[in-house]
């Protein structure tokens, strides 16, 4: 077709190639590259070893989760690992005060604050900060970065912000984190914030136990019952081992009792389970929080997939979320 070809190639190894169809007067990656793109900008959002700056620039890690917010808007959780003690090394007062601005730069190139926050990092300071903002429901990216006055140092960071959760059915982005005391077994939580789970950037030391928390909205009603039922299906695949072998996991809820039907192989563990929720529960809101805890990783070193299908079993509606995170003596 006359088109020419376009290729980015990075001192790191990653290459990127766009098509340039001719006449158009722009460049579109290949269908069959955007798996492939997607997986690099997830595993490496943003570098800076290619940039000449005046000043010392720092990675922050950062997190993003979708929630439902209203019709047109989302709920967003960002939790960033800011290298606090880079920046206290940088200052000569040893517990500065640091000004932090996130923000989310939707497609529109419309840029939303999340936050403009100050930050006294002394030496107790963990490093690891959490924000809550409702932000137009758009894709875009979200940006990051921390500054202390006066201060050649600098750390930023940035993460993709996938679009909004459509009406209907649905589920929201996967929580991550450790496990809190819950409240009783048959309690449902009606929105993420009330689960028994602190979040965090889904890196864990050996023997800690994964909390896993989600909301669903809009499960439909039986038409003879009123009830709301559906299935979760939690699947764990190890993508990348270390230590002992072997995947012997099991489910918890919130008073420790095991929960589903099990099923584990040397690299993957599934579950499942259903629930049904009776017409005589409050049914002012149709959204709804849920959690359960997985143990059993001990020394099982490595990265982990894992997949959360829910079916709304009234409609035979599903839907699927997916997230990773990591077991080491090391976490970062």
């Amino acid at each position: 077709d006359f088109g020419s070809t376009m290729l980015w190639l990075y001192g790191n190894g990653t290459v990127y190639f766009f098509d340039l169809p001719p006449g158009y007067g722009t460049a579109r990656l290949p269908n069959v590259d955007r798996g492939y793109v997607r997986d690099v900008q997830r595993a490496s959002p943003v570098r800076w070893d290619n940039v000449d700056v005046p000043i010392d620039v720092d990675s922050t890690r950062l997190r993003v989760l979708r929630f439902r917010g209203s019709s047109d808007s989302l709920d967003v959780l960002v939790l960033a690992a800011v290298p606090s003690e880079a920046l206290r090394e940088a200052d000569d007062s040893g517990a500065p005060m640091a000004r932090v601005m996130v923000r989310l730069l939707d497609d529109r190139a419309q840029s939303t604050p999340v936050t403009v926050d100050s930050l006294r990092l002394d030496a107790s300071t963990s490093g690891l900060f959490t924000w809550r903002a409702r932000v137009p429901a758009r894709s875009g990216i979200v940006q990051a970065e921390t500054r202390v006055p006066d201060v050649r140092r600098v750390s930023r960071g940035m993460a993709i912000a996938e679009g909004g959760l459509p009406a209907g059915f649905t589920v929201s982005d996967v929580l991550i984190g450790t496990p809190r005391v819950a409240q009783a077994s048959g309690g449902a939580a009606e929105r993420w914030f009330t689960l028994p789970l602190t979040p965090s950037l889904a890196d864990f030391d050996v023997g800690a136990n994964v909390a896993v928390g989600w909301e669903l909205y809009d499960l439909a009603r039986d038409g003879q019952s009123a009830a709301r039922r559906y299935r979760v299906a939690v699947t764990i695949n190890r993508m990348e081992r270390g230590g002992l072998t072997g995947l012997v996991l099991r489910a918890i809820d919130g008073v420790g009792a095991t929960i589903g039907v099990m099923r584990s192989t040397p690299d993957a563990f599934t579950m499942s389970y259903e629930r049904v929720i009776p017409a005589a529960e409050p049914a002012s809101t149709m959204t709804q929080a849920e959690s359960l805890t997985i143990a059993g990783f001990g020394e099982r070193t490595g990265t982990y997939r894992l997949t959360l299908d829910v079916t709304d079993l009234v409609t035979g509606t599903k839907a699927t979320r997916r997230t990773t995170f990591r077991v080491g003596r090391s976490a970062p």
